[in-house]
């Protein structure tokens, strides 16, 4: 996994894209964010809070719609830790909301719902936190609201939180 900040404001160059193209690749997360700002934000890439991936889904969206994401087989019923990068650039600015939810058919489902408003400035990730996902199959569905119809390649990671 490859891990990257990369300045909202570059000064060597504006290749911010290929970077987040390789983090996403890699099952890595790329967050976007204001150079003085880079010690806080690499609190928000979750190699550094928890270290075992146990789900990676890069869906391209645009506009507003609803998908189904491939399932997350749960290896433990309990809290999960789930980032996502809700842009390839920063600062955030098409984004609107989004809800990703999670099914299990013998123990009923989780949800993290986020919009524009949980974000700052300084940062294009979503530390969603603490989310219940269950042992087994857990179908997952994602809905999406962005103000331009042009396509971003959004980076889900949940991470075992122990």
């Amino acid at each position: 996994m490859v891990n990257a900040i990369t300045s909202i404001y570059p000064s060597g160059g504006t290749r911010s894209k290929a970077l987040y193209n390789l983090t996403s690749k890699t099952n890595g997360m790329n967050n976007c964010g204001k150079d003085e700002d880079f010690e806080e934000i690499t609190k928000y890439l979750p190699d550094f809070s928890a270290t075992y991936p146990s789900y990676c889904a890069n869906p391209l969206v645009s506009g507003q719609g609803s998908m189904n994401l491939p399932s997350m087989m749960g290896t433990y019923s309990g809290v999960y830790i789930t980032t996502i990068a809700v842009q390839d650039h920063g600062p955030v600015d098409s984004f609107n909301s989004l809800d990703l939810s999670s099914f299990s058919k013998d123990n009923g489902s989780s949800d993290l719902a986020m919009n524009s408003t949980d974000f700052f400035e300084s940062r294009s990730i979503i530390d969603g936190g603490a989310i219940e996902y269950y042992l087994g199959v857990n179908t997952m569905k994602l809905q999406y609201n962005y103000s331009t119809s042009i396509p971003q390649i959004i980076q889900i990671r949940i991470h075992c939180a122990g």
